[in-house]
């Protein structure tokens, strides 16, 4: 039986694979499914390999038997673990097929088909990282975890505009206190990115109104420590509602400036990146990673094809 507990949890793919810089165990459940292989291409590396089936185990409560998986004989993806838990939507270029043309059941599609789960909704809650190796995450299959969030869930629909339609997409403006950097655009909402990505005119919009601010040797934003007081509120309007982050929220914790992000332990860096060319080039908006979900709460509903946000239940307003 194959037990996933050191993966990425992925709203950005629909495939799960492991294998990662350690070796798959073999066990009496496991089985190599014939000529069938996986490549999968991300903005930055890719990972490919043999299908397999096997039995996993998500939780105590959550097993699905004999789930196609994919086993990485080579990956370069800059992950920090063993490989990813594919929780995109089952559409278009997102869909490992097999010889035969069938699509590879998502992680979704396999607890459904297995009465493990009623409803094709899952929710994500992180709360902000403040040093490494800090578990604070939770995900919830089958529905959300109510106490994890205040108020009600604020819903939108998953974009329609291409090439956004196939992830977990919508569409935001995003401003800079009373400054508009970014117009309503289409883009995406990923678990396993790590950055806010805008795009490079936004991006550099964002800079030039931190004074001083400039592109690190780690090649993240760094502010000045005499403009961190003077900064604004980042706010991301989505279907009408502004989600804010404070100018505490739109800075990595300095716990993490050597470990983590390679740079100096005195410096202060942005969580706001600007777009990678080929997502831009693709025609993606922008890409609202970890830095931004872990402020809220989010949820995602396949069957109706609607993403929900709430402020979590112990926010940092800071």
């Amino acid at each position: 039986m194959g037990r996933i507990d050191d993966v990425t949890v992925d709203t950005g793919t629909a495939f799960t694979w492991i294998g990662h810089g350690k070796e798959y165990v073999i066990t009496e459940t496991s089985a190599k499914q014939e000529n069938e292989v996986f490549n999968i291409r991300y903005a930055k590396g890719s990972a490919a390999g043999a299908i397999y089936k096997d039995h996993i185990t998500l939780s105590p409560s959550l097993k699905i038997p004999a789930m196609l998986i994919g086993v990485a004989s080579s990956s370069n993806a800059p992950l920090g673990s063993e490989g990813t838990l594919g929780l995109g939507r089952a559409l278009g270029g997102l869909i490992i097929r097999l010889k035969n043309g069938q699509p590879v059941p998502t992680v979704m599609d396999a607890l459904l088909q297995h009465k493990q789960i009623q409803r094709n909704i899952f929710g994500v809650s992180f709360a902000p990282v403040t040093s490494q190796g800090v578990i604070n995450g939770r995900l919830t299959f089958g529905g959300t975890s109510v106490q994890k969030y205040k108020y009600n869930l604020h819903w939108v629909k998953a974009t329609e505009k291409a090439p956004c339609n196939i992830y977990w997409g919508i569409e935001q403006t995003i401003k800079y206190g009373d400054k508009i950097l970014q117009p309503s655009s289409a883009g995406v909402v990923d678990t396993g990115s790590s950055l806010i990505h805008i795009t490079p005119q936004a991006f550099d919009k964002y800079r030039e109104s931190i004074p001083g601010s400039k592109i690190g040797t780690n090649g993240l934003l760094e502010i000045p420590e005499n403009s961190v007081g003077h900064m604004k509120t980042l706010s991301f309007i989505i279907n009408g509602k502004p989600y804010d982050l404070p100018p505490k929220a739109q800075l990595w914790p300095q716990e993490l400036n050597t470990n983590v992000l390679r740079g100096r332990a005195d410096a202060h860096y942005s969580v706001v990146g600007w777009l990678p060319e080929e997502l831009s080039k693709m025609g993606i908006g922008f890409v609202s990673g970890y830095a931004f979900l872990q402020r809220f709460y989010t949820a995602y509903d396949a069957s109706e094809s609607m993403i929900g946000f709430a402020v979590p239940a112990e926010a940092d307003v800071n």
